[in-house]
């Protein structure tokens, strides 16, 4: 089972990777299943064929879900047209953050003119800003909305959001205000998911009513309904740090528990009948039952993906039982894999999945490695002792086998987890869940003790976030890292492997070895390209509607000029998402100069992360600031961590970084904020410019200036504005990029930071003209993706994270 699960994962993970290759696909598969029914009937045995066949199959499995071909009434293609009115059903538990309300809506009907709606398929997630009416799943609900194409940030080591909800069947957005919303018909929808959704809808308002705190009913609708809406960010955090953020999870341990604890009770009842005893039924009767409450936990905790795959595991464990095939764990567990990937191809690209499997196949596998180690102990203390052991041995071989998808995709691990899984996993795992469980069995019967039952529950879950919240300041619990590239990965788990079996097997010495020097030559790759290189290298980072631009100078030194933003991070952590990803996909853990050019938020909320979680040297600021919450977090930041942030007038104005001349052009000197005058009271006309010269190549960062600072840069500088690119100034904005401004540059190469939102404003099609007249050539990083640029002594390359066939003008 294990070749063809891999075999299976290979198929899937190719097809996402490169997608529109059917019908060559299709010809794999004919002539492969040719070969094994062949093999089959001439009795001749096979090993390649039947794994070429599956994986091919693979390929072909994901094609429907990331390369659909959708009818014409899919919500996709009415994407760009003109708000119209959606009529739809809800079909998820909303998502309540903050000010803002998120769910799926399956759509029904789509139309432009009162009374005249056409038939609409297709799923859409809709974020609801402000108040909004009281949102069940199976509601029927009518809005006006512009729908919206989903799309990525786009730069390396991105996370693949558009494959993401692509698996979730999403493939359209919509903003709404939440007051504009109708609810036409309340619980319209009929179906059995939507009953489950109202009856945890149902069971979340109960918990909150009788839960004594607010974290202790967040935690425990986390738990008990899958709802983690009402875990407050700092909390997420400390368990994530911790090592225990698996547990507001509702996965594998959950249902594990459950599991374990229903069938030793169904197991100890069915050994006092000598029916079940005669007929050797004990065991497998319990292990009949103990499918109800596992099949029930997850009803009620929602299905969700990780949930479901939790669930049918640990099916396919009872039912390893029935078959007496409880020994061949390792197959089982392969044979899970593979029947989950036949149900939900895009499971593999769920991270609860990637995490799940290897968590538990490397504990399956690391036990039976131990298995028979030493005599069985004699005595109570002795067993007690070896069971304690056994679980931390289980909670470490959990961490390694998690290790580098956990650094991949959360860049954190936790020095801590062993020792507080030991902690938590009692407390949770085999008391919270289980009298939580008990609490809403009694309901219907008595509320009073029901409501008891759950305070007991709520005092455990409050015990284990009490402790969390005195570490979690503490800086050693947890260790931020790169996110390792997949032969990384790869390479672990062969040095993990091969050193489990280092003493059985030649073989696994031989891997040892291979691992260790591909891992170093790997190292010694990265440690040239972070501090050897001699070119000197621009990022534009695709930041959505905002700016960033990484400038990685000769021998390591790096500047962050801005860091993109949404005017709320509790919406959307640019910094968290977009841009620490990026820096830690180029093992960049020291940024020497961050410069924020002026306090609007789509230059400044993406540098709080960055400040916060990476080592700065030094912060460099025209002085101007701004009475927003950013801003002042972004001083308490500076200040807290003793940051150096020279005044304005006290940082150098041309300075050479590794041969590289960087000069401040702007403002000028003696520069004040608060200078009398309309243009010194524009944020954006006292945006920083540098202009980074390396060899024959200038390029420009002229922020957010509008037309009068431009016209003071000209009067100023002249012939030293003249660049080879520069990026657009105010994201391409009708009120900057003056005529005389770009004959004064003279650029080849024009790089427009503007996002989706920016509509047909950013960049303004008047301006996109004047850049043509001037055969400016232009790239956005909307639709190319990040823009990266390496500049030698002699001339630069530009390249594009999208492909393009050829380089707009």
């Amino acid at each position: 089972m294990v070749p063809l699960a891999i075999a299976l994962m290979t198929g899937i993970a190719l097809g996402g990777t490169v997608s529109g290759y059917r019908p060559a696909a299709w010809g794999i598969v004919s002539f492969y299943a040719a070969v094994v029914l062949y093999g089959y009937f001439r009795r001749r045995e096979g090993s390649v064929a039947p794994l070429v066949l599956v994986a091919s199959l693979g390929y072909l499995s994901i094609q429907p879900i990331l390369d659909p071909q959708l009818p014409e009434n899919h919500l996709i293609r009415f994407v760009g047209k003109a708000p119209a009115r959606i009529v739809g059903i809800v079909c998820d538990l909303p998502s309540r953050r903050s000010y803002r309300t998120t769910f799926i809506v399956q759509a029904e009907h789509i139309g432009w003119r009162p009374g005249v709606d056409q038939p609409a398929v297709g799923r859409l997630r809709v974020t609801a800003i402000g108040p909004s009416p009281h949102i069940r799943p199976g509601d029927r609900m009518t809005f006006h909305a512009r729908l919206r194409k989903l799309r990525n940030f786009n730069n390396p080591g991105r996370f693949n959001y558009v494959r993401y909800m692509a698996c979730r069947k999403v493939r359209v957005s919509a903003y709404v205000r939440g007051g504009d919303i109708r609810i036409t018909a309340a619980a319209a929808g009929n179906g059995l998911w939507m009953h489950i959704d109202r009856l945890r809808l149902g069971i979340a308002s109960w918990i909150d009513r009788h839960a004594a705190t607010g974290l202790g009913a967040g935690v425990l609708k986390a738990l008990l309904v899958g709802d983690r809406t009402g875990i407050p960010s700092d909390l997420r955090n400390g368990f994530n740090r911790t090592g225990l953020g698996h547990l507001l999870a509702i996965s594998g341990l959950h249902i594990g528990i459950i599991a374990a604890a229903a069938f030793f009770i169904f197991q100890q009842l069915f050994s006092f009948s000598p029916l079940f005893l005669r007929d050797g039924w004990v065991r497998k009767g319990a292990a009949v039952l103990a499918m109800i409450p596992v099949i029930g936990y997850g009803l009620v905790a929602g299905m969700s993906p990780s949930t479901q795959r939790a669930v049918l595991m640990v099916l396919v464990f009872l039912l390893a039982t029935l078959a007496n095939r409880e020994q061949d764990s390792i197959n089982t567990l392969a044979f899970a894999a593979l029947l989950l990937l036949v149900i939900d191809p895009g499971a593999l690209y769920s991270i609860s999945f990637q995490l799940s499997f290897s968590a538990v196949a490397v504990i399956l596998y690391g036990l039976r490695r131990l298995n028979g180690a030493g005599d069985p102990p004699q005595g109570p203390a002795r067993q007690i002792l070896k069971k304690l052991l056994l679980f931390m041995v289980v909670s470490f071989l959990a961490t390694m086998g998690t290790l580098p998808l956990t650094l991949f995709y959360f860049n954190t691990v936790s020095t801590v987890g062993v020792l507080f899984n030991l902690l938590a996993v009692p407390l949770i795992g085999f008391g919270a869940v289980p009298m939580g469980l008990l609490g809403l069995c009694l309901i219907p019967f008595c509320e009073s003790a029901a409501a008891t039952v759950l305070h007991i529950s709520e005092a455990l879950v409050s015990m284990v976030i009490l402790v969390i919240q005195h570490v979690d300041d503490l800086p050693t619990i947890a260790v931020e890292g790169f996110a390792p590239t997949v032969l990384e990965i790869i390479l672990y788990y062969v040095l993990l492997w091969g050193m489990v079996n280092l003493r059985q097997t030649g073989f696994a010495r031989i891997l040892v070895c291979v691992a260790l020097f591909a891992g170093g030559a790997d190292a010694c790759y990265w440690v040239q390209q972070r501090f050897w290189h001699r070119d000197f290298r621009v990022t534009v980072i695709d930041v959505g509607q905002g700016s960033a631009s990484l400038l990685e100078f000769p021998k390591g030194r790096c500047m962050l000029i801005d860091g993109g933003g949404a005017s709320d991070n509790t919406a959307f952590d640019v910094g968290q998402r977009v841009v620490g990803p990026l820096l830690r996909r180029k093992r960049i853990g020291t940024v020497d100069t961050i410069v924020l050019s002026h306090p609007n938020s789509d230059h400044l909320n993406g540098l709080l992360y960055i400040l916060g979680h990476f080592n700065v040297h030094q912060v460099w600021t025209n002085g101007q600031g701004a009475p927003t919450a950013g801003y002042r977090r972004f001083t308490e930041i500076i200040t807290t961590r003793g940051i150096d942030a020279p005044e304005f007038d006290h940082i150098p104005k041309r300075s050479d970084i590794g041969g590289v001349i960087l000069e401040i052009l702007y403002p000028p000197g003696g520069f004040h904020p608060n200078t009398p005058g309309r243009l010194r009271r524009n944020t954006n006309n006292n945006s920083i410019v540098i202009k980074a010269t390396f060899g024959d190549t200038a390029f420009l960062f002229p922020g957010d200036i509008m037309a009068k600072a431009e016209q003071e840069l000209i009067a100023r500088h002249g012939e030293g504005l003249r660049s080879n690119i520069f990026t657009a100034p105010h994201h391409g904005s009708r009120s900057s990029s003056t005529v005389g401004f770009l004959k004064a540059l003279d650029p080849e190469w024009v790089i427009v930071s503007s996002g989706r939102k920016g509509g047909r404003y950013f960049p303004h099609p008047t301006i996109i003209g004047r850049y043509r007249s001037h055969r400016i050539r232009m790239l956005r990083t909307d639709t190319h993706g990040a823009v990266s640029l390496r500049i030698d002594p002699h001339g630069y390359s530009v390249s594009t994270y999208l492909p393009i066939a050829e380089y707009p003008r």
